[in-house]
């Protein structure tokens, strides 16, 4: 069975949950780093391989505001612990060495129900960066499937009627971008509901530090009409890069000063951007 669906063979595209379907319909256009994608089937697999569909769904049946902790911690085990089939991990190292060799990926969670109109697991489900090589991938593979069922996952599921088992989890093997910059846009103000405003936020290093650390980020609110933006430089005292010390993953460094009060995009960088947001809009 084919678990991995590589975009560039243009084959039928399999259960590879909503980050996946976006980047394929983003890179039409557009350019995206090289990916893969895990099919929810392989995780699927997996349980079935190591004989634990029954034994979640049993736990899952008691699942309670009370419990929830002590049951998600318990299916994680379970699952980081879990072996997967030889045929699977076989088709993985290929995979990864042919189209990544030694280079740096994310392995990113990817659910069939995340980002749709109606729901939103942003910051629940795991993502990790700056992995490389089969045996590193396939942990962090194991640790995106366990994301799924941790408390505030099960949590989010129950509340709002959702499978709780198997959880529709694919998972994104994309290269990493080394990123100087990076940032969110908002192609029509979250607040106000204007759609004439884009909202950018922008910082220092990688992404991670604006939507998982809180760190303070430039704002600009740039006009779509007129092309003009208003602008409130952060002061960015540190920022998310590789981790040079542990050869894997990120960590927070200082910003250097001059830089501190310096917006981390120029003109030309928010136009371009901007240009490449507003065409995306229109994709959609």
């Amino acid at each position: 069975m084919n678990d991995i669906f590589r975009p560039q063979d243009k084959t039928e595209v399999p259960s590879i949950g909503g980050k996946g379907l976006n980047l394929l319909r983003l890179q039409r256009n557009h350019s995206v780093p090289d990916w893969v994608a895990l099919s929810s089937t392989a995780l699927e697999r997996a349980l079935s391989h190591n004989q634990l569909d029954e034994p979640i769904a049993e736990m899952l049946i008691e699942l309670t505001s009370d419990n929830a902790a002590d049951i998600a911690e318990k299916i994680q085990s379970l699952i980081l612990e879990a072996a997967l089939p030889d045929d699977l991990i076989a088709e993985l190292t290929r995979t990864i060495e042919t189209q990544f060799k030694t280079d740096f990926v994310s392995v990113r969670s990817s659910s069939a129900d995340e980002d749709s109109a109606e729901h939103s697991f942003a910051g629940i489900h795991e993502s990790y960066l700056f992995i490389k090589g089969a045996d590193s991938i396939i942990d962090h593979i194991r640790k995106v499937w366990a994301s799924g069922y941790q408390e505030r996952a099960l949590s989010y599921r129950k509340s709002n009627a959702l499978t709780l088992h198997p959880v529709p989890m694919a998972v994104i093997i994309q290269r990493m971008v080394d990123a100087k910059t990076s940032g969110v846009v908002f192609t029509a103000d979250p607040n106000t509901q204007n759609p004439y405003t884009m909202i950018i936020s922008a910082l220092y290093g990688l992404g991670e530090g604006l939507v998982s650390a809180g760190l303070d980020a430039d704002h600009i609110e740039y006009d779509k009409r007129s092309g003009e933006y208003t602008q409130h430089t952060a002061e960015k005292k540190t920022r998310f890069v590789f981790n040079a010390d542990t050869g894997e993953g990120l960590q927070e460094v200082p910003v250097e000063t001059p830089l501190q009060n310096t917006p981390a995009l120029s003109d030309e960088q928010i136009q371009q951007l901007a240009q490449t947001a507003v065409a995306i809009e229109r994709e959609y």
